[in-house]
């Protein structure tokens, strides 16, 4: 069985990766396809006519859309077994891509909607025009790939306005400089197992700094955000990153992307 719906109408912003290691590629022409192919046992008996049980017993997920920009990196993205080094493109010759997919649009509804799908194969045909007078755009087909769980992602329907990062004297480290606590205009949802989509820089500190766990605060409109690695230095200057993903409030409102946004610092 094949079930192919349009799950995003108009123009959707399309993001390869997750957290720092996310990059917004572009931006859709003609809304985002996705068709899920099943397949079937069906269980049959010679007492009965038809079927009397019927198991699933293969699935595929696969996205189709087009890109409205012929950049060197959405070929990249789009090429099975490329390579980008700089601003050259080889073509063949390289594994196989796997990314995380986010696809960011309006509903048939009208509605805000986010599908995330966890770990994805660039798996179609790539035919774009250099021609005079017409539009550049990348065909892209990605094939997603079942996690252990054995799911392949989630589509997200906003119902809720987006809860937002509140800054100043909101968002701060804890005294130990091992929780960054973000706090936020909303009650948040169980942000467990989120954690790779924020980061964080730490002044004179080097390098972008990772968190490892995420979970509800006492005050649910608090997310604590355990860092990774060293604690953070008293009184070094902080900000907090966030890429679009799987976010959002108690009420299914979708946190935004936002960067660089002032972290109190630890005392």
């Amino acid at each position: 069985m094949v079930a192919t719906a349009n799950v995003l109408v108009g123009t959707a912003e399309i993001t390869l990766g997750v957290g720092v290691s996310a990059v917004v590629i572009g931006y859709t022409v003609d809304g985002v396809n996705m068709t899920v192919r099943s397949s079937f046992f069906d269980a049959k008996v010679d007492e009965n006519e038809g079927t009397i049980i019927r198991r699933l017993t293969d699935q595929e997920v696969l996205v189709t859309l087009n890109v409205a920009e012929g950049a060197i990196a959405n070929l990249a993205a789009a090429i099975p077994g490329s390579d980008l080094t700089g601003a050259v493109l080889t073509v063949g010759g390289s594994a196989l891509q796997a990314h995380r997919l986010t696809l960011k649009g309006i509903n048939p509804a009208g509605y805000p909607r986010v599908i995330i799908l966890t770990s994805v194969n660039p798996t179609g045909e790539v035919t774009t025009p250099y021609k005079k007078g017409e539009v550049t755009v990348v065909p892209m087909q990605f094939s997603a790939l079942v996690a252990d769980a054995g799911t392949f992602g989630t589509v997200l329907d906003a119902a809720a306005v987006a809860p937002t990062l509140l800054v100043g004297a909101s968002t701060k480290s804890n005294a130990a400089g091992t929780i960054i606590e973000a706090k936020f205009s909303a009650n948040m949802a169980t942000p467990v197992g989120k954690h790779l989509e924020f980061w964080f820089t730490e002044a004179d500190f080097g390098s972008v700094r990772a968190f490892s766990a995420a979970a509800l605060n006492a005050d649910i409109t608090i997310i604590n955000l355990t860092v990774s690695g060293v604690a953070i230095t008293a009184g070094k200057a902080l900000a907090l990153y966030y890429r679009l993903g799987s976010v959002t409030s108690a009420a299914v409102g979708v946190l935004a992307s936002f960067t660089a946004q002032a972290v109190v610092a630890r005392p």
